[in-house]
């Protein structure tokens, strides 16, 4: 019987210590893969909490970007009588014949919120944002 050769450790092995190997190296790396989940969970809060999105850090290039914005239709006839009837074909696009959902345009409404006050207001009221993710990576 020839052995096997374990690239980590070097270490000779038989073709059942090389499986049992195998397997214990992927429970280690399982481990840690979900350690390094629950800590930029536990990073990504703490951020959240302090209002950052940029950790300074010498090696590695740290943002929360804002999580993707969604936006409540069922919410957005109080800003629809608000605008213009222009601006609001910027920014509603209704369902057509076609399976193409009504939609707001993110972009146009984002125009909106630009005026302040009473249009920021409404056009906030109807934006539902996912949870920010957190990026981490080599600089």
């Amino acid at each position: 019987m020839t052995g096997i050769i374990d690239p980590h450790t070097g270490e000779m092995l038989d073709p059942q210590g090389a499986a049992t190997r195998v397997n214990e190296y992927a429970s280690e790396a399982k481990g840690l893969y979900d350690a390094a989940k629950r800590m930029k969970l536990v990073l990504s809060g703490w951020m959240q909490s302090q209002g950052a999105t940029v950790l300074d850090h010498p090696t590695l290039k740290v943002t929360l970007p804002a999580g993707k914005a969604s936006y409540d239709l069922s919410r957005a006839h109080h800003l629809k009588e608000m605008v213009s009837p222009e601006d609001w074909g910027k920014v509603f696009t209704p369902e057509t014949t076609k399976p193409v959902p009504a939609k707001l345009n993110g972009t146009q409404l984002n125009n909106l919120r630009k005026r302040g006050g009473d249009v920021a207001e409404a056009v906030e009221s109807l934006t539902m944002r996912a949870d920010p993710v957190l990026k981490i990576e080599e600089k």
